[in-house]
């Protein structure tokens, strides 16, 4: 594995880990008629795009969980 691919990765891990706290922290982000907005699917969805097979599933699997 390349050292661009593992920055990359680490990138992404780093990415899901920061969309998920700020989803989580309660009255951070303003409830939009009592739904709170969801920002894990949509990133998942964007490496999902640019990655290979099984990269895109074990991200998406990430951000699922």
């Amino acid at each position: 594995m390349s050292r661009y691919r593992v920055i990359r990765y680490l990138g992404y891990s780093i990415e899901i880990l920061v969309l998920f706290v700020l989803q989580e922290t309660p009255g951070l982000i303003p409830e939009i008629g009592g739904a709170r907005p969801v920002m894990l699917i949509p990133a998942a969805v964007c490496i999902a795009m640019f990655e290979s097979e099984t990269p895109a599933m074990a991200f998406g699997l990430a951000g699922g969980l």
